[in-house]
């Protein structure tokens, strides 16, 4: 790969943790919109953001739906990489 790319790719990803999702962070930015789109994290931290994007916190979900259940018929049975659920929030006082 693009190895300047992927050092600029890690280095934003490291500056990015629960903080960059806090009220005052996100007034910052004047941050609209957040998209979450992940099944990979789904168990490990979604309840973690969630709290963060509570409705008093100034965001309200809009939109909430994981892909459809793959048929059985398909092949190969091992079918991760078409598993996703998005999220999206509104800042609050915008809807």
């Amino acid at each position: 790969g693009d190895q300047s790319m992927l050092s600029s790719v890690q280095k934003k990803e490291n500056r990015i943790g629960p903080e960059w999702f806090s009220i005052e962070e996100r007034r910052k930015r004047g941050t609209d919109f957040v998209v979450w789109s992940s099944i990979d994290v789904e168990g490990i931290v979604r309840n973690h953001y969630e709290a963060l994007f509570d409705e008093a916190n100034g965001f309200k979900m809009i939109y909430d739906e994981a892909s459809p259940l793959v048929p059985g018929w398909v092949y190969p049975k091992n079918t991760e990489f078409l598993k996703n659920r998005t999220t999206i929030w509104l800042e609050s006082w915008k809807s």
